[in-house]
């Protein structure tokens, strides 16, 4: 167990008098577990639907189809196998359901969780290779972010030397500025 003059405290998002700051993914996390979600529902439908179903009439109006025609069609697709070519007679009409594009169902939650991400941490699109900005935004945007990153250094490099260096050295009886 550490003492607690063994323990350097860096503290980011501290808010109020709270005894702790929130940290850089704490603020993020709902909308990490989001896009984690929209993934696995994504695979999931894609993973029902990667095959479109069949819908399979047999027999016409003039000539309807058995019981036993019908049955025997149905056994024939309930494992369907990767077979492309389907041959039948002039009684059976096959048609595809189609479900649309399936992924795109996500593509509004996903890029707005995204966006949540990048606007909870500061951190530019631009620079994650998410928007095509211009030159100019793209420097600025790339400006800001370092002095971002500098101010956290900032704050880590004061904890350092005061409460690491500065312990270290006076343990060592040196009486000097870090």
């Amino acid at each position: 167990n550490f003492k607690n003059n063994e323990i350097a405290d860096l503290y980011f998002g501290k808010v109020g008098d709270s005894a702790y700051g929130t940290g850089l993914i704490s603020p993020i996390a709902v909308y990490i577990n989001n896009l984690i979600a929209i993934d696995k529902w994504d695979l999931k439908l894609l993973e029902r639907k990667a095959n479109s179903p069949m819908d399979i009439t047999v027999g016409t109006i003039e000539a309807p189809a058995s019981q036993a025609d019908i049955d025997e069609v149905a056994n024939k697709v309930t494992v369907l196998t990767n077979k492309t070519e389907w041959v039948h007679g002039a009684d059976m009409t096959l048609k595809v359901l189609d479900f649309g594009q399936i992924s795109d169902k996500f593509t509004s939650s996903r890029d707005h969780n995204l966006k949540m991400i990048f606007y909870s941490t500061q951190v530019p699109e631009v620079l994650m290779g998410k928007e095509q900005g211009y030159t100019g935004s793209s420097y600025v945007q790339g400006g800001s972010f370092q002095r971002r990153v500098g101010s956290f250094q900032e704050g880590i490099k004061k904890v350092i030397e005061t409460k690491i260096f500065k312990r270290v050295l006076q343990n060592n009886f040196l009486d000097v500025y870090v």
